[in-house]
């Protein structure tokens, strides 16, 4: 399955916690894991430079305690406005196969305004992205983030809309799952979200049914 992942974090979303458990990361096939956060210049005085002060703070967080024999931990910490950039050089420069990213914690005005970096990234590479909900993360207790961190693989949900990148994503997953551990990736939940006509609203496939293109595509890529 996926070897090479990069967990990008803003330490808000929980995802910092996962420092503690690259030996269960490491259980669900992964063989290098690369910690990454951007802190924002410090914007007080005329001239933005680095915050010394936070950099510091995000490194001694993202310290990894234990690191499995033949499993290779990085940690990065960068400066930069713009996480989406940092996230996508580091990806390239590790050669990521995955990119682990938290569900944005964002309001739903500020996010129009601003962005979202999970959007902004999964516009941008090809590399797929797995978004956690920091909430989940943040209250999981050790033994069940443990667990959950061993199997982080075998049950996967994927947004399917019939587009090319789409379907790009499932030929590279089911690729991927050629070479999967034994505690790896053993189910998929391919859903499709259709908007209703006229109103605004959304349904998933599985409370929608739509004789028509999405139901029919779903059935031929589950028997392929």
């Amino acid at each position: 399955m996926f070897k090479r992942a990069l967990i990008s974090t803003d330490l808000s979303d929980g995802l910092h916690r996962l420092v503690d458990f690259v030996p269960d990361l490491a259980a669900s096939g992964l063989q290098q894991i690369v910690f990454l956060h951007a802190v924002p210049l410090w914007q007080e005085g005329r001239i933005p430079r680095e915050d010394t002060e936070k950099l510091q703070s995000a490194k001694s967080r993202l310290s990894v305690a234990q690191v499995p024999s033949g499993v290779d931990v990085k940690v990065e910490v960068f400066t930069s406005n713009k996480p989406h950039e940092a996230i996508l050089q580091t990806a390239e420069t590790y050669q990521s196969d995955i990119i682990i990213l938290g569900a944005s914690t964002q309001n739903l005005l500020n996010e129009k305004l601003f962005g979202s970096t999970s959007v902004t990234v999964s516009q941008q590479t090809e590399t797929p992205l797995m978004v956690l909900r920091p909430r989940l993360v943040s209250i999981y207790t050790t033994e069940e983030l443990s667990l959950r961190c061993q199997h982080l693989f075998r049950y996967l949900m994927i947004p399917y809309d019939g587009s090319d990148s789409a379907d790009y994503l499932v030929q590279q997953i089911k690729q991927y799952a050629q070479d999967r551990p034994a505690s790896g990736l053993s189910h998929c939940l391919l859903v499709w979200v259709v908007e209703e006509g006229g109103s605004g609203n959304c349904a998933s496939m599985k409370n929608y049914n739509m004789p028509g293109k999405p139901s029919h595509q779903l059935k031929q890529i589950c028997h392929n």
